[in-house]
């Protein structure tokens, strides 16, 4: 054959990874048994798309199997980012500090600075890295356009400080010469243009060569590093960049007061845990950002050599993430409930070979949408520090703190401290706002709700008259208001500049010239490529007083939706969802202020996908909107992306899964290529996870459950039971992939945790399998073998005895109810074998335990004659149900044909009953569905031990017009042509002259 090797290959490997039939192994990779038998003959060979799934289930690697399927990459078209950096361009005094910034990336764990500047005394250097030990480098930093032996020894004589080592990096490429001297200096090394960039290409990550083309050849990244778009990480001193002023009252530069313990904690979480990933929750305004500068400051200042990342506004992708490389490193992403690619990120720090650690910080009420993006890693284990009120004594320290430096009265203090503790931003704000009062007490301070009522109005006219200036100040805040409903926000995009025109009387270059004023006093704050209003608070703030009076909408929101590019719409929906979240205490169904907005929503793209945003926040209206769609009979995949997020709502889940189950039961893709396909979603939803919880599971096999009992549920493409197979499984992964590899997390299901709603899956297939309808019969049949699977360990990973044979009990109890129903009802004998397939590898390769009960299985299979000619029918070579481990040969197979065909003979008074026996039998397999099954060796047999029967085949086949027998009519005549070709002869004459064909023997 011609893929032989690899038929070898994945036959070896399919015995090594403990996959006894191929059945199985079509099972786990989404084909057919058919198509893994031409695979491992070497007949045919996978698809490229196949291959991956294939390597997983056999536990190797795919390159393996791609090279012996013969599949060869086409050379791609190179494109070399090889030369040099053009350090050459930069003024003397930046290549210096170009120099001093490369090198820090380049010793991360070292104290690296400039030594000096000109007019001072620099001992002929111009950088000093000092590493533990006090082990000094010292580098002077030439900018020349030439620099050639002479300057190389008046370098080096200059040099006077004591060092370990000496380099010399220039600007230019060195010469001949230059290498020459240098040799007769033994502690110095020169290291020209090219070796910089080489240092830059080899040895730096792919996150600091783009700051460093940032910093010092801003729009180069294409030309140096072949970089199309930004980062979406920024260092520390470029994310807080603006928001250390402290004249601001949102400035994080004030000193942190009464979060002592929390800092403390989260820093020893970053440091030293062994948990890769931490979680920071509070309310908004509670000063999470806050802490995580203060955090940030300190780790910085140890030294420990971790890089550290902030995460912007922009998406994270794989190659972000890998473009990070494998240093130590601390990921943080400040507002995570905001994200929607938390998974990713999340089992990127769980993989322990990238080396990091990762901060998580949102709102409390977001809490539940992280952890159901990755429940399996995030787990009630995860280290989480709550930001809670600040105690009065510390909260009145803050607002006096404040006061004074803004020049307030500071006998204010402990009033603004007992209105506004539980938000350390709201006390800064207010302080700000009373010291601009400080002559006479305000009146809003004699009432805490006129004073937070008040409070943002202040902080809102303060802003508005600050970038104002010259402009219609009404204008000006519509303007703040827009931008906090659509946020976050591309500054410069011209179609949202024009949406935000029409809702406003200023012209586009006023929008533009106040959206820079905006930028300019920190209000609206760049994070990557997107911006956004800052604080949050503030935020939240112009939404509500812009969008809501008395509960209702005034207006606004719908003004600006029909105005609005297509890309905004979900951040506007998201935005009122939210909102609307908040002053419903997270119950949304009774809440009317985004009706209109929902009725103005259609089917196209744009808007499911935004409705799939906002899902989460808008249950109710998100179902009411999926509902609508799919009864239009709409296919946009955004209604399946909707329901999985309503899902994570538990009351809403029953609602999600009936129409999961709608837009899914007739799609007859592949599961496997169809991550959106409504029957995947629903088995993901049920499947067990570390950190589920269980009542996930219960709800989803209840409502399978549920279908069963209908009998139009069986008459789909999908059944109810192809969704319960993640319910029952025992062991899963997660899986991340780059440009590099596929990083596949595997993990064990806790058997205690799920044995109740196993057992309730368990009884409610084995209550099928008397199902009038043998295909309902057989399908449970055949799903009962997910119950008895134990967890392998995937992927090579370490399972200990103890944890497999923790399912022991479980699988005794399956097996055991599996038999008492078979004894106390009637099974067809197709579906019995379903059942016998189902069990088989206990009854013939498991331990003591379970083997004994899976072997009185087995024995129902010598019930009747009806079920032993149906069991050679379905399993005709002997692969599912015959132990096969001792090479059972072709001989030993047609022994036991010809036994059994002796038996048919002897029961039956004539052939033409047997015949309609195995009609019988084979009506039956076929009413059951059960895929391929032949009954050509049986009734081959037959033919060869009766002369009688063989009479009968040819009988049925040539005068009754028998389809069926007619494909086995050629082996009858060939043994008459053998026995009696008089009547062979007679039999072809006659067949030929009825299809009017000449007798040419005549």
């Amino acid at each position: 054959m011609k893929w032989s090797q690899l038929g070898t290959f994945l036959t070896e490997a399919r015995s090594q990874a403990g996959i006894a039939q191929q059945s199985d192994l079509a099972t786990r990779v989404g084909v057919s048994q058919q198509t893994i038998s031409r695979w491992e003959k070497g007949a045919s060979r996978p698809r490229p798309k196949q291959i991956s799934a294939l390597a997983s289930a056999l536990k190797c690697e795919a390159r393996q199997i791609l090279e012996l399927a013969g599949y060869t990459e086409k050379s791609p078209v190179t494109v070399s980012f090889d030369k040099p950096w053009p350090l050459d361009a930069l003024s003397e005094e930046s290549f210096e500090r170009f120099c001093t910034d490369f090198l820090k990336c380049l010793h991360r764990e070292a104290k690296v600075y400039r030594y000096g500047d000109k007019g001072h005394t620099q001992e002929g250097l111009d950088v000093e890295v000092i590493f533990d030990g006090n082990t000094c480098h010292t580098y002077q930093c030439k900018r020349h356009a030439q620099f050639g032996p002479q300057k190389i020894k008046k370098a080096v004589e200059a040099h006077t400080r004591a060092s370990e080592r000496k380099y010399i990096l220039l600007s230019c490429l060195a010469s001949p010469q230059a290498r020459e001297e240098i040799k007769s200096h033994s502690e110095w090394e020169l290291w020209d243009r090219e070796d910089i960039s080489r240092h830059i290409r080899l040895s730096l990550s792919k996150e600091e060569q783009r700051i460093l083309v940032d910093v010092y050849f801003p729009g180069q990244r294409k030309a140096l590093i072949g970089e199309l778009e930004p980062s979406p990480w920024q260092e520390p001193n470029m994310f807080f960049a603006g928001m250390i002023q402290k004249h601001s009252g949102f400035s994080h530069l004030w000193e942190l007061v009464g979060r002592t313990k929390e800092l403390e904690e989260l820093v020893a979480n970053l440091n030293e845990n062994d948990k890769p990933i931490t979680l920071l929750s509070g309310s908004g305004g509670s000063g999470k950002t806050r802490l995580i500068k203060a955090a940030v400051d300190k780790i910085t200042s140890t030294e420990n050599g971790r890089s550290i990342f902030l995460l912007t506004q922009d998406r994270v992708t794989s190659k972000s993430l890998e473009d990070l490389g494998r240093n130590r490193k601390l990921l943080v992403c400040d507002d995570a409930h905001d994200r929607e690619e938390l998974r990713l990120l999340i089992e990127y720090a769980a993989n322990p070979d990238n080396n990091t650690r990762l901060l998580l910080a949102y709102r409390k009420y977001g809490e539940s949408r992280i952890r159901q993006q990755a429940p399996q890693l995030i787990t009630d284990e995860t280290p989480i520090i709550e930001l809670k009120k600040l105690a009065p004594e510390d909260a009145e320290a803050l607002a006096t703190q404040a006061l004074s430096q803004f020049g307030g009265d500071t006998r204010h203090g402990k009033r603004l401290a007992e209105y506004t503790g539980d938000c350390p931003l709201a006390t800064i704000i207010g302080a700000q706002i009373l010291s601009d009062n400080r002559d006479t007490l305000p009146d809003f301070l004699h009432s805490e709700e006129i004073f937070r009522d008040t409070l943002m109005l202040q902080l809102v006219e303060k802003i508005v008259e600050g970038v104002g200036s010259g402009l219609d100040q009404g204008s000006v805040r519509q303007v703040l208001e827009t931008i906090a409903l659509i946020q976050p926000i591309y500054e410069n995009d011209g179609a949202l500049i024009q949406a935000v025109e029409s809702t406003s009387s200023l012209n586009k270059s006023n929008i533009i010239r106040v959206l820079k004023r905006l930028k300019e006093s920190g209000v609206l704050f760049q994070r990557g490529r997107k911006s956004k209003i800052s604080p949050d608070l503030l935020g939240d703030f112009l939404v509500e007083s812009s969008c809501v009076i008395n509960s209702r909408s005034t207006g606004i929101a719908e003004a600006v939706f029909e105005s609005l590019p297509a890309g905004y719409i979900g951040n506007l929906l998201v935005n009122l969802g939210k909102l609307d979240w908040r002053l419903s205490n997270g119950d949304t169904r009774q809440s009317e202020l985004l009706n209109s907005i929902w009725e103005k929503l259609d089917g196209s793209e744009p808007h499911s996908s935004a409705v799939a945003e906002a899902a989460f926040y808008q249950p109710e209206k998100a179902i009411r909107y999926a509902r609508r769609l799919i009864d239009d009979g709409s296919k946009e995949k955004s209604i399946t992306k909707i329901l999985k997020y309503i899902a994570y709502n538990f009351e809403y889940l029953p609602d999600a899964c009936e129409l999961l189950w709608k837009i899914g039961r007739d799609d007859d893709r592949s599961l496997n290529q169809h991550p959106w396909h409504g029957i995947r979603v629903l088995n993901e939803l049920g499947g067990p996870e570390p950190g589920k919880p269980i009542k996930y599971c219960d709800i989803i096999a209840d409502f399978a459950i549920s279908l069963t009992h209908n009998k139009d549920s069986w008459k789909h493409a999908y059944s109810p039971i192809d969704f319960l197979v993640e319910i029952l499984s025992t062991e899963g992964h997660t899986t991340i992939a780059t440009a590099r590899a596929f990083t596949m997390t595997p993990f064990c299901v806790a058997q205690e945790s799920m044995a109740a709603t196993r057992r309730k899956v368990v009884t409610a297939l084995i209550g099928l399998l008397n199902h009038k309808d043998k295909f309902v019969a057989y399908s449970a049949a055949m799903k009962l073998h997910e119950a008895l699977r134990y967890p392998m360990g995937l992927f090579g990973a370490h399972l200990p005895k103890e944890t497999r044979e923790s399912w022991n009990n479980d699988f005794i109890e399956t097996l055991n109810d599996i038999e008492t129903f078979l004894t106390t009802n009637e099974v067809a004998a197709p579906v019995l074998m379903g059942i016998v397939k189902s069990v088989s590898w206990h009854a013939f390769y498991a331990d003591e335990a379970t083997s004994g009960p899976a072997q009185a299985i087995m024995r129902h299979l010598d019930r009747d004659l009806k079920t032993k000619a149906t069991r050679l029918i379905m399993d005709e070579w002997g692969h599912s149900t015959f132990r096969n481990d001792r090479g059972a040969s072709w001989e030993e197979i047609h022994t036991e044909m010809s036994n059994f065909s002796r038996t048919l003979t002897k029961s039956f008074n004539d052939a033409s009953e047997i015949l309609n026996f195995l009609r019988e039998c084979l009506a039956d397999i076929e009413e059951s569905k059960s895929g391929q099954h032949s009954a050509t060796t049986l009734i081959n047999s037959m033919i060869e031990e009766s002369n009688e029967f063989l009479s009968e085949i040819l009988k049925s086949a040539f005068s009754n017009n028998d389809e069926l027998m007619l494909q086995y009519a050629g082996v009858a005549l060939g043994k008459l042509l053998n026995i009696a070709p008089k009547e062979a002869h007679d039999w072809i004459s006659r067949t030929m002259a009825c299809s009017g064909i000449v007798n040419l023997a005549t």
